[in-house]
């Protein structure tokens, strides 16, 4: 089955900082997979998907949807914020 979701070598360290937060990564996620991200805080689980939404660009490496490299922000994708931001009370 063919990759929907592919990373390559991938390497991501926040501006200013030392240490990468995700360091020579590399997944394949075939279509119809349901895939499952766990870890501690801060382990850049949420980096991870900033990647695949196109906010973030990687340090190093390749990230493609369907074979086209994630460049930006797209249509394809979308995410679900952990915070409220519109109504914070809430």
């Amino acid at each position: 089955m063919a990759s929907v979701i592919e990373f390559e070598a991938l390497s991501y360290t926040h501006p200013g900082a030392d240490q990468p937060v995700i360091s020579d990564f590399s997944l394949d996620i075939a279509a119809g997979e349901f895939v499952a991200i766990i870890g501690p805080s801060g382990c850049g689980k949420s980096t991870f998907l900033y990647l695949i939404a196109g906010f973030e660009k990687a340090s190093n490496g390749e990230l493609l949807i369907n074979n086209v490299p994630i460049v930006g922000p797209g249509p394809d994708r979308g995410i679900v914020f952990q915070e409220f931001v519109l109504f914070p009370w809430l």
